[in-house]
Order: structure tokens, then C-alpha cells, then sequence
């Protein structure tokens, strides 16, 4: 049996599934990583289990302590419930992911990292099986 006949293959489809769907992932992640620290022989359950890590919920039913991911005005919100009022809620340990179609940012004093696509060839040219173009 290869890896791709693993089921250890839809578990990164269904992360990048949430990633198109730009959600912010960071959290979905994290949670993957733990269903598969539980049950790190059964990757099949741990993939059902990451289909169903987001679930749509009431406003009543949010508690305390909960992690949530809540779609406003074309931007993400993620955070841990800190305080809960009849009109709002407070999240505390927030990230804000705000989709826009171009931006301008100063260069000076920031930290740039840059995603690299071709990680593969500089570190295993070997197992690098696309076509130069």
C-alpha cells in the first residue's frame, strides 16, 4: 500500500477545501492535529471527524471558552468567547482575516515571508517530476 491509498490524502483535501472557502485555518488546523494525536492508526476517522469540525450554530448556544469563527462584512473573526450579552459577543485572542482585492503596504520595518512553490525541487530535485518549462 502507497500513501495515496492511504486515507491520510483526504484529510489535506478537506484542509484545503476550508482554505478555499477562505476561512482561516490556523484553528481547524490545530484541531486536525489533535483528533490525529487521538487516533493517529484510523485516518479515515479522523477525516470524518474534520469534515465536521465547523458547525453552524446559534447565537444561545455559544458558551465561555468556545472557539469561533464567525463571517462578518466580507471578513473572519476568530477567537474564544470571552463575554456573552443579549445584542453581542466578545472574543478575546482575536484574528481578523479581511479579504480585499488589492492593497498597499509599506516595505519598511515589516516582517516579509514569502511562500515558496517550488520547495520540492530545491530540496529533493530527485522526486521534482514536473516538466521544465
Amino acid at each position: 500500500m502507497t500513501f495515496k491509498e492511504t486515507e491520510y490524502p483526504e484529510i489535506l483535501k478537506q484542509l484545503n477545501n476550508f482554505a478555499k472557502e477562505k476561512f482561516p485555518i490556523n484553528e481547524i488546523v490545530k484541531q486536525t492535529y489533535r483528533l490525529y494525536q487521538k487516533v493517529p492508526i484510523y485516518p479515515g476517522i479522523v477525516s470524518t471527524c474534520v469534515a465536521n469540525i465547523l458547525q453552524n450554530v446559534k447565537p444561545e448556544s455559544l458558551k465561555v471558552g468556545d472557539v469561533v469563527i464567525i463571517e462578518m462584512n466580507k471578513s473572519f473573526y476568530e477567537g474564544q468567547v470571552n463575554k456573552i450579552k443579549k445584542s453581542y459577543i466578545e472574543l478575546k485572542n482575536v484574528k481578523v482575516l479581511q479579504y480585499k482585492k488589492s492593497a498597499r503596504l509599506r516595505l519598511k520595518n515589516n516582517k516579509i515571508k514569502k511562500v515558496t512553490k517550488d520547495t520540492l525541487a530545491a530540496l529533493w530535485p530527485s522526486l521534482n517530476f514536473e516538466k521544465e518549462k
